[in-house]
């Protein structure tokens, strides 16, 4: 069954039992002040805030559960990015660009009130993608669980004793 959320995101993530989710793709305020919602004082305040959603979603996620975030702000992703890797159990595996096309043009040709003219336009964004838990390489799986690839394991155990090695052990 799926379920979709829009609510307050700390408020729900609490009401949900640990390790009940799958997927949780976010697009969080990025701190730009461009609104009350999207404002903090530093951006350590920031970081430090996305740290509590950040470990409410690890928790409600299911081991090997996955992460998409999306921001725009390359200085606030790193500062993420380092706080994910140093203080939460999420392993990096992707970083994509949504490429927003010609929206530079139509701003510069369609000018507003709210839209001065003043500064560049954000032409893309980014969504990272993690996945909870420690990634292992193949090789690493295959070595850690004596049940994985059993045919494999045989041919090279043959290979080893027809050739003269030992043979022994994983």
């Amino acid at each position: 069954m799926i379920k979709l959320y829009n609510d307050d995101c700390l408020s729900v993530l609490k009401k949900l039992p640990a390790k009940s989710i799958d997927l949780c793709v976010t697009d969080p305020p990025y701190n730009i002040k461009i609104a009350k919602w999207d404002s903090w004082k530093t951006n350590k305040a920031y970081v430090d805030f996305m740290k509590n959603v950040f470990y409410e979603v690890s928790r409600v996620l299911k081991d090997n559960g996955s992460l998409y975030f999306f921001h725009s702000d390359m200085e606030l992703i790193a500062m993420l990015m380092e706080m994910i890797r140093s203080d939460l159990p999420f392993t990096f595996n992707s970083f994509l660009i949504w490429d927003k096309g010609n929206f530079r043009s139509l701003a510069w040709k369609n000018p507003t009130d709210k839209n001065k003219l003043r500064s560049w336009f954000n032409t893309c964004e980014f969504c990272l993608y993690y996945t909870k838990g420690e990634s292992k390489t193949g090789w690493e799986t295959i070595c850690l669980d004596t049940n994985n690839f059993k045919s494999l394991r045989k041919y090279a155990y043959d290979l080893m004793q027809f050739i003269g090695l030992s043979g022994g052990g994983d």
